[in-house]
């Protein structure tokens, strides 16, 4: 029997379904994890946790199907963001869309022109749940992190990089990065230059609809797949709502 799995990686759990191209959803696994609130206006989360807690779904879907399935795709929450080192380990916690941390920074910034620019430019307003309002915040307020940063990414490239050794995402999760110019396709000049970062800093930004293939040794196991098994890059929960209520 065909069947795809898809991933939702929510704010509070990882929700995986097995479902028939009638759409039928033959299995399903939920994996809560917990958001910490360290200071007021602060929401992070372990990535390591939410990276098992993807692993334990999709491999308790796998073990209910019995046969392998035809793809594996990705919905996830907007706006999340970490640093990571040169060997992928994070330096940070995860520091998701309801962080306000960067509020100064987004008020700052919306007194000035270049917050219309990046508004044209990017589709994303000057808001603190931006990474690019966050990635600011890091560099004013914790600059050995970010001086010690090799990559700044969100938690779906944060699992493809654990399942595949490649930082991936796609356009339209990186369309709410503030970030990634939505008409160029491309990590948008102006948003690089105002987080004082690179364009390699940031993930391979590639269509919804990529294949992506080559999982690493062992994580096939982690996940009772095999190690041909497809994956879809997927794309943001917000962009899949509005496709999947047929707006």
């Amino acid at each position: 029997m065909e069947y795809i799995i898809g991933v939702d990686l929510g704010t509070s759990s990882a929700k995986v379904i097995a479902v028939r191209q009638d759409g039928k959803v033959m299995a399903q696994s939920q994996q809560e994890y917990p958001i910490h609130q360290p200071e007021p206006g602060h929401s992070e989360q372990d990535p390591d946790v939410i990276l098992e807690a993807v692993k334990s779904g999709i491999r308790s879907v796998a073990t209910i199907m019995k046969d392998p399935p035809a793809a594996v795709s990705f919905s996830t929450a907007m706006h999340s963001v970490l640093a990571v080192d040169k060997a992928g380990k994070a330096l940070t916690p995860l520091i998701i869309w309801a962080d306000n941390r960067s509020q100064p920074v987004a008020d700052r910034l919306r007194k000035t022109p270049l917050s219309a620019a990046l508004h044209q430019q990017t589709g994303t307003p000057v808001h603190p749940m931006s990474p690019l309002c966050k990635i600011i915040w890091w560099k004013e307020q914790a600059p050995d992190i970010f001086q010690s940063a090799a990559r700044f990414i969100g938690i779906k490239e944060y699992i493809f990089y654990h399942f595949f050794g490649r930082y991936i995402t796609d356009h339209s999760t990186a369309s709410a990065t503030g970030l990634f110019n939505i008409h160029e396709l491309t990590w948008n000049k102006v948003s690089l230059e105002a987080a004082g970062i690179t364009a390699t800093q940031l993930p391979e930004a590639v269509s919804s609809d990529s294949i992506i293939e080559g999982l690493q040794e062992n994580v096939d196991r982690d996940l009772g797949l095999p190690l041909d098994t497809r994956f879809v890059a997927g794309a943001s929960d917000g962009c899949l709502a509005q496709l999947g209520s047929n707006a």
